[in-house]
C-alpha cells in the first residue's frame, strides 16, 4: 500500500510483508498476465509498473518471469525493503520514489498494476483522476492498468466479502491480523472508512506478545466512480471488471474484490 508518511504500519516493512504474505502473489500475477493477453495490445508483455508497491512482491514475481519490472512507492523504508527482497530473490527490480497521485518516471510500460487496495489512499475524485491521468502518461498505446479495490458489498452490503481477521505463521512464530476496532466508522458522505488494524506477534518462551496498532483512512470506490474518473482523466477507459483473480463476475456471490481493468486511450495521432 501507499505510505501517507505517518501511519505506523508502513514504518515496519518486514511486518507489513509478513501480514499480507497469505496472498497468492503468483496466482494474482497469472491473472494480470491473462488479462493483458485478453484486453491489452497484441504484443509480448515486456515491462510493467507496480504502483503503491510496498514490499513489491508482485513486481518481484513479474521479474522472476523475465518481465522488466519497476516498483513505485512513497515510503523510503518500503523502497529499501523491496530492493533487499529483489536481491534476495536474485532478480533485477527498478525501485522508484513517488506519489501515486502524480508521478513522472519518464518511461512507458505495457502494463501497470495497483493491487492490495492501495487506491483506497486516494481520498477524493480529484486525486483519483490525477492518478489515472498519470498512469495513462506511463502506458504505451492500448496498454492496460489493473486496479484492485474493495468490493462495494464491503461498505454497502449487509455482510462484508473481505476477511477481517487472519493469521500467518513464519519460522515458528504466529502473527495475527485483525481489521476493526470500537472507534471504526464509515462516513457515507465522503465514503471514507476510518479503520483500526492490529497486528499481534506471539511471544517466545513466555514473553509478552508484540502488538502494533494503526489507524487508517481509506476511500471506498464504486465501479461507476472509477468509470467516471477514467473518463475525466481522458487517458484511460474501463474495459473489464472482475470480482476476483479467478475471473469471477463482480455480481457473483463469490466475488470478494473490485478489480478494474483499464486500457490506455489512443490519441488521434496514434490512429484512434
Amino acid at each position: 500500500m501507499a505510505d501517507d508518511g505517518r501511519a505506523g504500519l508502513y514504518r515496519h516493512p518486514e511486518l507489513y510483508e509478513w501480514a499480507f504474505s497469505h496472498r497468492d502473489v503468483a496466482g494474482e500475477v497469472d491473472a494480470v498476465i491473462r488479462w493483458y493477453a485478453r484486453h491489452g495490445p497484441r504484443r509480448r508483455l515486456a515491462n510493467a509498473l507496480e504502483l503503491g508497491a510496498g514490499p513489491a512482491q508482485h513486481a518481484i514475481e513479474l521479474a522472476r518471469r523475465g518481465i522488466a519490472a519497476t516498483a513505485l512507492d512513497r515510503s523510503a523504508m518500503m523502497r529499501a525493503f523491496a530492493g533487499r527482497q529483489a536481491r534476495a530473490a536474485g532478480v533485477a527490480l527498478e525501485v522508484a520514489g513517488g506519489d501515486v497521485r502524480a508521478f513522472d518516471l519518464g518511461t512507458r510500460f505495457d502494463a501497470a498494476l495497483c493491487l492490495g487496495d492501495s487506491a483506497a489512499h486516494l481520498h477524493d475524485l480529484d486525486a483519483l483522476v490525477s492518478h489515472l491521468a498519470s498512469v495513462g502518461r506511463h502506458l504505451r498505446p492500448a496498454a492496460i492498468y489493473v486496479m484492485e479495490t474493495a468490493h462495494p458489498a464491503d461498505f454497502m452490503g449487509a455482510a462484508t466479502r473481505t476477511k477481517r481477521a487472519w493469521q500467518v505463521t513464519r519460522n515458528g512464530r504466529r502473527l495475527r491480523v485483525r481489521w476493526g476496532g470500537p472507534r471504526d466508522y464509515f462516513d457515507p458522505l465522503t465514503q471514507l472508512e476510518h479503520s483500526t488494524v492490529t497486528l499481534t506477534i506471539a511471544g517466545r518462551d513466555g514473553q509478552r506478545p508484540t502488538i502494533v496498532h494503526d489507524r487508517l483512512v481509506l476511500r471506498r470506490w464504486t465501479p461507476t466512480e472509477v468509470d467516471g474518473a477514467a473518463r475525466a482523466s481522458r487517458a484511460l477507459r474501463v474495459v473489464a471488471t472482475y470480482g476476483g483473480y479467478d475471473d469471477e463476475a463482480l455480481s457473483s456471490p463469490a466475488a470478494s474484490r473490485l478489480i478494474t481493468v483499464l486500457a490506455r486511450r489512443s490519441s488521434r495521432k496514434e490512429g484512434a
